[in-house]
């Protein structure tokens, strides 16, 4: 026949869970003081407030077990900020923090997407500017202005010009979202 456990052991028991539990819950609210650090590290990276070496020393500075729950947090916030202006910071920092074939594989294809984005944001500017100031040349020399009076025109407050830019961005946006996934497929 079993023993029969005395009050004390089963008190005993009881507090130990119970100790197991809070140190659990204590290690999560640790964790999440760090994985807020991260974030706040990620929005810092797109403002141009620290470089990819001062996001390093920071991460190495978290205790080991929160690292990888932070640098996570790191990677979703800088790359949800992520677009045509500063694509290629976020996929140094990116490649710099977790340096693996996978990542670098899905950094150097965003890598090529954005040339050829940059590329034909050039060349839209550039017709633009063509068309546009040929035309306002041709108006202005009907009034009588011209020769060095004359300067380049502005296109970013043509309407052409913004939604060029917005559907570029849309564009952008959706392979971004693709490096996303790719990224935090694990």
């Amino acid at each position: 026949m079993e023993k029969m456990k005395s009050a004390l052991e089963i008190a005993l028991e009881r507090s130990k869970s119970l100790d197991n539990n809070l140190q659990k819950e204590v290690g999560e609210v640790e964790q999440q003081k760090y994985v807020k650090a991260a974030r706040a590290l990620g929005r810092s990276l797109l403002q141009g407030k620290i470089n990819k070496e001062g996001i390093r020393e920071s991460m190495l500075r978290y205790p080991q077990e929160s690292r990888e729950a932070a640098l996570k947090a790191f990677l979703d916030e800088a790359t949800k900020g992520m677009d045509v202006t500063n694509t290629p910071l976020v996929l140094q920092a990116v490649t710099f923090l977790k340096d693996d074939a996978k990542t670098r594989q899905a950094c150097a294809e965003v890598e090529k997407i954005y040339r050829r984005y940059i590329l034909e944001i050039k060349e839209r500017v550039t017709e633009l500017q063509e068309n546009t100031g040929k035309l306002m040349r041709e108006k202005l020399a009907g009034e009588g202005i011209k020769g060095s009076a004359l300067v380049g025109f502005n296109i970013k407050h043509l309407g052409q010009w913004k939604e060029a830019a917005v559907r570029l961005q849309e564009e952008y946006g959706k392979i971004v979202q693709g490096f996303r996934a790719e990224l935090f497929n694990d």
